[in-house]
């Protein structure tokens, strides 16, 4: 810390003014918890950071809007029936569904400042509808 305090304004700051200037802040109210599971259709939350799906037949998913700038929900499909897996967020800036139809697909959201998630970082087969 005594580094950190040393670059950081030439040592300028308290303990705890430097303690604030590092705090890394994550909008999701509990990153560290266990994964949502969902089997076929449900709404996915948006207060863990991830959600695995597992399927036995096609299955349709909600989410809600995110809370907060910058929030990101990584859901991944980690069993599949006949069926795919079709997310659809409550507000979408770049299309209107994902799409998971293999094991292991999965797909990243951000959630953006003016509203709507982002999907990115698809995986496997996962794809986007417009």
């Amino acid at each position: 810390m005594s580094r950190i305090r040393s670059i950081i304004m030439g040592g300028r700051f308290s303990r705890s003014q430097e303690a604030a200037l590092l705090e890394i802040h994550d909008p999701n109210p509990t990153p560290t918890g266990a994964p949502q599971a969902i089997t076929d259709s449900g709404a996915i939350t948006v207060t863990e950071r991830s959600t695995n799906i597992t399927t036995t037949t096609a299955a349709a998913m909600t989410m809600a809007d995110g809370a907060t700038a910058g929030q990101i929900k990584v859901v991944t499909l980690v069993a599949v029936g006949p069926g795919a897996a079709t997310i659809t967020p409550a507000n979408m800036a770049n299309g209107t569904v994902v799409v998971l139809t293999a094991v292991n697909d999965a797909v990243t959201f951000i959630w953006g400042a003016t509203g709507g998630w982002t999907a990115s970082n698809l995986v496997g087969t996962a794809a986007i509808d417009p």
